[in-house]
């Protein structure tokens, strides 16, 4: 959340916003009908209560936020193009990942469950911002000689 820049340390206010306010545990304890966007740890588990349907066509995987205190499981559809990505970035090898997760509630009959729809970084780090071009002055152009 803190990061040497030019000139000092910055603080990134969203993620410390984020983890003060505890908001990833708020959106998990209730159902919501928005996406939203999380820093978690994220790793492979294994699922095997009744309360997600289908659940031999879904990967799960649990994160947490840094501190400790809970973990969220989260689903997968197998078949789908995020399983075939996560497959290839988040084996049962990796122990945790520090990624950024979009997560949505879903509803199928009278089961409810947080399906990860995305995992848009893999990290954590903001993106640096892009370096403006400078101004180069243009030297004025010869003056031309009239007659």
């Amino acid at each position: 959340m803190v990061e040497k820049a030019f000139g000092g340390f910055k603080v990134d206010w969203l993620t410390f916003t984020e983890f003060k306010d505890n908001l990833l545990f708020k959106f998990a304890e209730n159902y919501h009908e928005n996406v939203a966007r999380f820093h978690v740890l994220m790793h492979r588990t294994h699922y095997f209560d009744s309360d997600v349907p289908q659940l031999d066509k879904k990967i799960c995987f649990e994160i947490q936020p840094p501190m400790p205190g809970f973990t969220v499981r989260v689903f997968v559809d197998k078949g789908s193009i995020l399983a075939q990505e996560m497959d290839r970035t988040m084996g049962w090898e990796v122990s945790n990942a520090f990624v950024i997760a979009e997560l949505h509630w879903r509803k199928q009959d009278s089961y409810q469950w947080l399906e990860l729809a995305a995992v848009p970084q893999y990290h954590w780090r903001n993106a640096p911002p892009p370096i403006a071009a400078r101004a180069v002055p243009v030297e004025a152009p010869a003056a031309q000689i009239v007659r």
